[in-house]
């Protein structure tokens, strides 16, 4: 019985994978609606999950950024925009990511 719960254990292990817990920040990037398309379409195809957008008197877009990463956001996304984004920083969360 023990050999059975065993195997069925590492199993299960095996198949949910290991993940890690990393601190992120939520940047929030305001630009003119003329960068939306643009700007969303490189976020969506970065290492940068996108959380959500508001659509107000400007975009605010909400991307989650590795703490360690920001400076290196904030230098692509004011390249993409010719720096006409506004970029600051509104809450960290841990998030989960694959394990190297």
């Amino acid at each position: 019985m023990i050999r059975a719960y065993g195997k069925s254990t590492s199993a299960a292990l095996s198949a949910a994978g290991i993940v890690e817990r990393k601190l992120h920040y939520l940047m929030k990037t305001s630009i003119d609606y003329t960068w939306l398309g643009k700007l969303e379409n490189e976020i969506r195809q970065s290492p940068f999950p996108l959380n959500h957008i508001e659509y107000m008197e400007s975009v605010d877009l909400y991307i989650h950024v590795p703490i360690e990463k920001e400076k290196e956001f904030m230098d692509w996304i004011n390249e993409l925009t010719n720096g006409q984004a506004h970029i600051s920083i509104t809450d960290s969360q841990f998030l989960e990511c694959p394990a190297p």
